[in-house]
């Protein structure tokens, strides 16, 4: 007869393997069906205390809609500060010439002959004057709103980094009024015929074809900074756009579309004849060091915060 196990002995189980292997077994089977978190791979869901320290971070709606707005009045206010009634149209117009002396050394001064190819096709023109008219703010402000909502550990870096690439715009925008091709052969208070510009063939689509807004009125002269050229931002933001969404984009649709958006954009502030392509450069430097920036300060607001949270977790109950 076959000895039995001594007592306290570790029994065989039914199919004769080792139980520690079984163990294993059994671990890896769980390994196997673990759900890995999607690319906020710090946050946990929403009833985890990661997920509400994320959700922590962005801070209420209402709040991040008052920063934006009082951010973009500031903005604005600012921007205008130096307008067109403050800015000399001689001054802009020098520098539009030597933004295409530039160009034309390079051998890539092509914005001419770019929107000459274009012009006669009306319904072609007023679409691109709607894109860029209304997308700058459309896709923007959804892609701002899209990472507050989904993506909250992202959002401190996102808003961040916006408002940090706009606010060195004004620098821009300040130091080097700049007149848009649409305006070198205009006639008029700030228009550049008077100072050679009508040797140029732009034409001012928006005043031409139209679009969702315009600069006609002379209030709206007075008071837009026209000169606003360099950096662009329209291209700053499309790109802004891009680095925000395609890491959290799944469908390879939607990753193209947002990859196109930047090329669109480009397209369509020189094919109205609102920007030469050096101000995209200008619009892609300020995003690349503006990213640096938001991300910066994000990192530098997260270590307050934890500092002030380790403070109070080791704070002396008050007697």
């Amino acid at each position: 007869m076959a000895d039995s196990p001594p007592s306290g002995g570790t029994a065989t189980t039914p199919s004769g393997d080792d139980p520690a292997r079984a163990r294993a077994t059994r671990e890896s089977s769980s390994d196997d069906i673990t759900i890995v978190p999607d690319d906020d791979t710090s946050v946990g869901g929403p009833g985890t205390s990661d997920g509400a320290d994320a959700v922590a971070r962005r801070g209420r709606w209402w709040v991040e809609v008052l920063l934006i707005l009082g951010f973009y009045i500031i903005y604005s206010a600012v921007r205008n500060q130096f307008g067109s009634a403050s800015a000399s149209p001689e001054q802009a117009f020098d520098n539009a010439v030597r933004i295409i002396d530039i160009e034309k050394a390079m051998g890539l001064y092509h914005e001419e002959s770019i929107q000459a190819a274009f012009v006669d096709h009306r319904w072609f023109m007023q679409a691109w004057n709607v894109f860029y008219g209304t997308f700058h703010f459309v896709v923007t402000a959804g892609a701002l709103l899209w990472i507050f909502l989904k993506h909250p550990n992202r959002y401190p870096r996102t808003r961040n980094s916006l408002a940090a690439t706009t606010a060195l715009a004004i620098i821009g925008f300040s130091t080097f009024p700049l007149m848009p091709p649409r305006l070198l052969a205009v006639d008029g208070k700030y228009g550049g015929a008077a100072f050679g510009g009508e040797r140029y063939t732009y034409i001012d689509s928006l005043a031409e074809f139209g679009g969702t807004w315009s600069f006609d009125s002379g209030a709206m002269q007075e008071v837009s900074n026209q000169f606003a050229a360099m950096p662009s931002l329209h291209f700053g933001w499309s790109a802004w756009c891009l680095l925000v969404l395609w890491p959290v984009l799944r469908s390879r649709l939607a990753k193209g579309a947002i990859a196109l958006y930047p090329v669109a954009t480009l397209f369509a502030i020189v094919v109205t004849a609102n920007h030469y392509w050096i101000d995209a450069v200008g619009g892609a430097i300020v995003l690349g060091v503006g990213w640096v920036v938001g991300g910066w300060i994000a990192r530098v607001v997260d270590r307050v915060v934890a500092s002030r949270r380790a403070g109070s977790d080791t704070a002396p109950a008050a007697l």
